[in-house]
């Protein structure tokens, strides 16, 4: 009975995952469809002046397309350079030596304007991404190495190269943008989907491991992160 019930969670959390993240001729369609609106979502809220600083939540599923979303949405900002400067060698070495990224952040200046300052995930199935979003661990850290996965701080001591337009001034690097940012990590012990995320993703996330309160055993907690009267502590973190 207790198996049977840990492989219904476990299929019932994972199912979307798999199907988002497995590629298949059918999934790739849906999946350019949902990347492209997060992107426009996140571009858009850049051109609004009415926003300062952006704070993104992502939850299972959803923290790997928000993980997506943050790095292709600051891939396309760092192309908004081509006919613009960047930051000066001066300037870009000063940023390089701060431990900061609030100020890291603030050192790009107002051209480049990256405003999200928090990532947070919650039972993010991130923590498997060996096998999730590649065949193996060799592979995963071949693509953090090549700066497809972007880690936090960025896999590299210099987080910025010279414009091309101009090579006196220089752009960050697509893959340095969780150096500008905040990462916290929230997962519950027996939440088989979630977990660590700094062994894998940086050394910079604060990993927050909490024990359920009402949510015990192997009743599934994925869902409760959210449940400030059953789960307070891990509402309160969010």
């Amino acid at each position: 009975y207790f198996l049977k019930k840990i492989v219904g969670v476990l299929s019932k959390s994972f199912g979307d995952v798999i199907r988002y993240t497995v590629p298949h001729p059918k999934n790739i369609g849906i999946r350019q469809r949902i990347s492209k609106s997060a992107v426009d979502f996140l571009t858009n809220l850049h051109a609004d002046n009415e926003y300062d600083e952006i704070a993104i939540v992502g939850h299972s599923l959803g923290s790997i397309i928000a993980y997506e979303m943050i790095v292709n949405t600051f891939g396309n900002l760092n192309k908004s350079f081509g006919n613009k400067s960047g930051v000066t060698q001066n300037d870009a070495n000063n940023i390089n030596l701060m431990n900061d990224p609030e100020l890291r952040r603030a050192g790009l200046g107002p051209e480049f304007a990256w405003k999200v300052n928090d990532f947070i995930t919650c039972g993010s199935p991130l923590c498997h991404a060996h096998m999730l979003m590649v065949k193996n661990e060799d592979a995963f850290i071949k693509k953090v190495d090549k700066g497809e996965y972007p880690v936090c701080p960025a896999n590299r001591e210099d987080l910025f190269y010279p414009n091309k337009e101009d090579s006196n001034y220089f752009i960050p690097t697509h893959d340095s943008v969780f150096s500008f940012m905040r990462w916290t990590n929230i997962f519950f012990t027996n939440d088989a989907v979630g977990g660590n995320l700094k062994n894998i993703f940086g050394g910079d996330i604060v990993d927050h491991k909490e024990k359920p309160k009402t949510y015990t055993g192997i009743r599934n907690s994925h869902s409760q992160y959210w449940n400030k009267d059953e789960e307070p502590e891990a509402f309160k973190i969010i």
